[in-house]
């Protein structure tokens, strides 16, 4: 009971106001990841040489997993051995854009299966002798490689090829 020796104590009255001190953040610092280090992290038993940062500067993060689809060329197109022209025609005529060397090594490391080959046209170096490599993931038992073919204009894909894609 409440009297005017004991008045009633609300929650307010108990609680002593204080100064919530919070610290400055330490500024952010983002460290440059390398495609050696993506190589390293996804645990590729190997990689070519030619993949570098001078031939596949990265471009910013990759895209998200759910947007991924690793689609073959007779899914899309009824038929296989064709050549990339067709096949960058007839993909991104369906939503899709290619994937690119960072895309390809982060699906390397949450989706992949060890075994496709997974081709990336949406990254690609021109040699010295005018030769245009994209890479692609080569996979045995316990092999896990990151390749680079050879993408003549006039060559074809051979059916067990499949392309990673993202969805637009």
């Amino acid at each position: 009971m409440s009297s005017p020796k004991n008045p009633p104590r609300r929650l307010a009255d108990l609680v002593r106001p204080h100064k919530l001190i919070v610290p400055e953040p330490e500024p952010h610092v983002v460290a440059q990841v390398t495609i050696a280090d993506l190589i390293a992290e996804f645990r590729l038993t190997g990689a070519d040489k030619r993949i570098t940062e001078a031939n596949f500067p990265t471009n910013g993060a990759p895209a998200h997993l759910s947007e991924m689809r690793l689609l073959t060329q007779e899914y899309i197109l009824g038929s296989s051995n064709l050549t990339t022209d067709k096949i960058m025609r007839a993909f991104v005529g369906r939503g899709y854009r290619f994937a690119n060397l960072t895309d390809v090594l982060h699906y390397a490391k949450w989706m992949w299966n060890g075994k496709d080959l997974v081709v990336g046209l949406g990254s690609s170096w021109v040699d010295p002798g005018d030769h245009r490599y994209v890479p692609c993931l080569y996979g045995g038992d316990d092999d896990r490689q990151l390749c680079l073919y050879w993408d003549k204009p006039e060559g074809e894909w051979r059916a067990d090829y499949s392309f990673l894609v993202i969805r637009k």
